[in-house]
This record gives C-alpha cells, sequence and structure tokens, in this order.
C-alpha cells in the first residue's frame, strides 16, 4: 500500500486544527513552503508524523494509511444528527453569534440542514422518519 503524501498532510492539518500546508509548515519550524514542496516530491514528514502522533495521541496507521479509520466513522440517525445540529445552533445563538434569529427557529433551521446534507453524508433513517417523510410528500 503506497502512502499518499497529500492524505498525510491533509490529517496533519486536521490534527493541528490548521487550513493552510504554509501553516502546518511553520507549526514544525519550517518554511512555509516546505509542505508545498514536499507534497510535489511525494514525500512523507516522517519524524513529523511521529511528532503528530504523540502529540495528538493517534496512531501512525492512521495516519499513514487510513487504518481504523471504518471503525471510528459511522453513521448516525436523522434523529441524532438533527440533535446534534439544534445544539450547535442553540450553542451559536448563545454566543451571540446567530442574533438576529430568534431561538424558537432552531430546530427548523436544522431540519433544513439535514435535508440539504443528506446527499453528502450518510445518514440512517428509520421506519418512523420514513413514514413521517411520506406524509410530508
Amino acid at each position: 500500500m503506497k502512502v499518499n503524501s497529500q492524505q498525510v498532510f491533509d490529517k496533519l492539518m486536521f490534527l493541528y486544527g490548521l487550513d493552510s500546508l504554509g501553516k502546518i509548515s511553520i507549526k514544525f519550524n519550517k518554511n512555509r513552503a516546505w509542505g508545498g514542496q514536499m507534497i510535489k516530491n511525494d514525500s512523507i514528514p516522517y519524524p513529523q508524523c511521529v511528532q503528530a502522533c504523540e502529540e495528538k495521541n493517534v496512531s501512525m496507521d492512521w495516519l499513514l494509511f487510513g487504518k481504523d479509520e471504518e471503525a471510528t466513522t459511522k453513521p448516525v440517525s436523522q434523529k441524532e444528527f438533527v440533535n446534534n445540529l439544534k445544539e450547535s445552533f442553540y450553542e451559536c445563538w448563545e454566543l451571540k453569534l446567530l442574533p438576529n434569529y430568534p431561538k424558537e427557529e432552531m430546530p427548523v433551521i436544522s431540519t433544513l440542514f439535514v435535508k440539504n446534507f443528506k446527499n453528502i453524508i450518510e445518514i440512517e433513517m428509520n421506519s418512523e422518519d420514513i413514514e413521517r417523510k411520506k406524509k410530508i410528500i
């Protein structure tokens, strides 16, 4: 199995909460172009991978090969997904990030988001969800 340098850098950026190759390069005390050059040369930054695994408590198998990814992701029910979204919207509302929206509209906003996410992510629908949807249609 070949290690993909782009995927490794994507995971490193995810682990450190960074959004660019320049930022991850600086995080590892390298010049801003280092990450891009590593990917261009299809090189893996093994010392930095070891550092990330130690600091973020993840396995090298996951970082390099994606092993155990299947085990860590599972479909969620639509109800669970909606509830998580509602909680996120309520938290944003409480932090005054959504000041112009009435608190009572958060469940409606959450449901609209779920409707749009269904095509991109795996959301399990139980029989109650399916029956309710049939009534709406």
